[in-house]
């Protein structure tokens, strides 16, 4: 089960890669991921689903709906 620093480092890492990459670059989309992953394991389901689906979105945007994630 992911801890509260856990998710806090993670929060921090993907907050400085959308500021200096975009929250379109890959790496912030797979650090993203990470953090829902985090938070849906420290059982804050609201907030892993709504970065579950922000990925999602963004996914699509970037890759297409038709692309193989």
């Amino acid at each position: 089960m992911a801890n509260p620093e856990q998710i806090k480092k993670l929060e921090e890492q993907l907050l400085s890669l959308e500021r200096s990459l975009g929250e379109s670059h890959p790496d912030a989309i797979r650090l993203r991921h990470k953090l829902a992953h985090a938070y849906r394991a420290a059982k804050a389901f609201d907030s892993a689903l709504e970065l579950f689906e922000r990925n999602a979105d963004i996914c699509v945007q970037v890759y297409s709906a038709d692309h193989a994630i």
